[in-house]
């Protein structure tokens, strides 16, 4: 059995992940809907209006 290892990315391995990505995602989606996209952006505040939490996404291509 082969051993694999999680590892943090450096900014070239994720830069390197989110272009196949792209790529792999435009391959599979009509070209009418490739320009779409959306940032779908939360947080949580507490009673002080102190942001406690958040949650940061991009919709794309629905």
């Amino acid at each position: 059995m082969t051993q694999i290892n999680i590892n943090p990315s450096t900014s070239e391995d994720s830069e390197y992940v989110r272009q196949q990505l792209i790529a792999f995602n435009a391959a599979h989606v009509s070209e009418e809907l490739r320009h779409r996209y959306e940032e779908l952006n939360f947080n949580i505040k507490n009673e002080a209006g102190e942001i406690a939490a958040g949650v940061l996404s991009t919709l794309c291509w629905n």
